[in-house]
């Protein structure tokens, strides 16, 4: 039997268009029955019109077809009406006798790609040789008996699982794209810069060279890009991509015509050709064609998965990319679109700006993954030499908050400011700014005055004093002077201590009585023997602080 029947398959598309109650969901046509490109895009059309429960006719299937932009690439209008040209109706029982031979057509073509796979997974050190071959026995079965896959599942026990997979999860980026799995990425249309980030990406691992501090795996890359070539260019320029031979480029406009399926078989395909282990899908809504409601319909979602979880059954790592929706949101519910996308996947990530007051070429990375060597959050940059990376975002955070509190702050407590001026001055969040201030404070870098009530709130100012006064943080640990955990960031003076002065004239120079006590050596020049005189001198509540003069009282 030929592995191909284009007459069934005309057959059953032209029943299904004149009698829809036959496309029913028991009737067990298998994914990837029709061969045929043209009728692999209407059938999936039809089905997303029965599922959503709206009419199937010649003209609604006309216009759901043209406003996806596929209609000309199946044969225009002409090869709808093609359908139902000279089909002669078939009953229920020839329907699904029909059915039968297509998915047997199915099957032998699964096979034989099957075959394909393992001959390359040989020649290209391959670590899925045991899934493939499990997968070829079901396949088989399924010919030699006529049974459902269910009845020939590949059971295995968790020994054999420690045994077949090693225990070093192998990476082809380490930590964003694992080998043999699916990684979805997600950012705001034109602004999170997601297209940077992954070319910069596949720009390391085209040379097997570390990524954002971490190893990659060196392998040609397949890229399926919705960017017009014209400006697709000038983003491979900025990754340093022009010359690159191993990078093989699949755009939108050509991969519509044959629709979404036979595109992935041909990426699929172009892979093994020039042995990539990497196929990254830019944007996957696009390609796939979720138009409308379908994107938010986990079943839709779900089938547009399937073809991608196929290559990655063959060996194939694959990083989707898609846009976040309007609202955002947690990592894992950002990307637009049903749940469905976070739940199939091996690794979630969201590109973003920080929220905090930080530079433009700054983009925060948060993630969920099925693995621990993936950082929750990571801030990252992107520099003349590529991307760097500086932690998690707090940490970028604080440091921008310090560097502007510091360049606010005035060296007069007569200009001392709120930390209500501060927030508004340096554009950081509230929490932020108030453990930035309190390690300031604990630092001795910064000087804070008033009660911390409503009508005398808490005020901060940043004196200047005569470098020669304070020793260097490494000056401070030879000397024994200061402990490593409470140092300063950086070299600073210190605040000065608060110096008491005379309420009268103002100075600080005091003269110790000899009955106890002292007194202003600038008031009572001449000595005073009595501790009486000490006693009433040393009852006035003399409180007066002064900033002016770093000497001790």
């Amino acid at each position: 039997m030929s592995f191909v029947r284009p007459d069934l398959e005309q057959v059953l598309l032209g029943n299904f268009l004149m009698d829809p109650s036959l496309l029913t969901p028991d009737l067990g046509l298998l994914e990837g029955a029709f061969n045929n490109s043209s009728n692999c895009v209407i059938f999936r059309h039809m089905q997303a019109l029965v599922r959503a429960s709206q009419p199937l006719d010649l003209h609604v299937l006309t216009d759901r077809l043209e406003s996806s932009g596929e209609l000309e690439g199946i044969g225009g209008i002409a090869r709808i009406g093609e359908l139902i040209t000279g089909v002669v109706e078939r009953n229920d029982t020839e329907i699904r006798a029909y059915v039968e031979i297509l998915n047997r057509c199915c099957l032998e073509r699964e096979i034989s790609r099957c075959c394909e796979a393992l001959l390359w997974c040989a020649s290209n050190e391959g670590v899925f040789n045991e899934k493939i071959l499990a997968n070829l026995e079901n396949l088989s079965a399924r010919l030699r008996n006529g049974v459902r896959a269910e009845n020939k599942l590949n059971f295995q026990t968790a020994a054999d699982i420690s045994v077949q997979i090693p225990d070093a999860v192998s990476w082809i980026a380490k930590p964003w794209v694992v080998a043999g799995g699916l990684t979805d990425l997600s950012g705001k249309a034109k602004s999170a810069g997601k297209t940077t980030f992954v070319l910069h990406m596949v720009a390391a691992v085209l040379e097997g060279t570390h990524f954002l501090g971490e190893a990659t795996k060196k392998t040609p890359v397949v890229y399926l890009t919705e960017q017009p070539l014209a400006s697709f260019r000038e983003a491979l320029r900025g990754a340093y991509l022009l010359d690159r031979q191993d990078l093989s480029i699949l755009a939108w406009g050509d991969a519509r015509k044959v629709g979404w399926n036979l595109a992935v078989d041909a990426a699929i395909r172009e892979c093994k050709r020039i042995g990539a282990r990497l196929l990254v899908v830019d944007t996957f809504p696009q390609f796939a064609q979720l138009l409308g409601d379908s994107e938010n319909n986990a079943g839709d979602v779900l089938a547009a998965l399937s073809p991608l979880q196929g290559a990655v059954e063959q060996g194939v790592s694959v990083l989707m990319v898609r846009h976040e929706r309007k609202s955002g949101g947690d990592v894992g519910d950002s990307g637009r679109g049903s749940s469905a996308f976070a739940g199939a996947v091996d690794i979630v990530l969201s590109i973003r700006r920080p929220e905090e007051n930080t530079r433009r070429t700054l983009r925060q990375i948060q993630a969920r993954a099925r693995f621990s060597e993936t950082p929750e959050d990571m801030t990252i940059e992107l520099t003349a030499g590529g991307y760097v990376s500086h932690g998690h975002v707090r940490n970028v955070a604080a440091a921008t908050a310090e560097t502007g509190i510091l360049n606010v702050l005035h060296a007069d407590e007569g200009k001392a400011i709120t930390e209500k001026e501060i927030v508004k001055a340096t554009k950081s969040s509230r929490p932020t700014i108030q453990t930035v201030l309190e390690s300031l404070l604990s630092r001795k870098e910064i000087v804070r005055v008033g009660a911390g009530k409503k009508a005398n709130p808490f005020r901060y100012f940043r004196p200047e004093i005569d470098s020669a006064q304070t020793s260097s943080y490494k000056e401070q640990q030879e000397m024994g002077t200061e402990n490593a955990n409470n140092a300063p960031a950086r070299t600073r003076p210190r605040a000065p201590e608060a110096v008491e002065t005379c309420p009268l004239c103002g100075e600080s120079g005091w003269r110790p009585l000899p009955g106890g006590g002292r007194v202003c050596g600038v008031c009572h020049p001449s000595p005073l023997e009595t501790g009486e005189v000490a006693a009433n001198e040393s009852s006035k509540s003399w409180t007066r602080t002064s900033t002016t003069n770093g000497l001790g009282g």
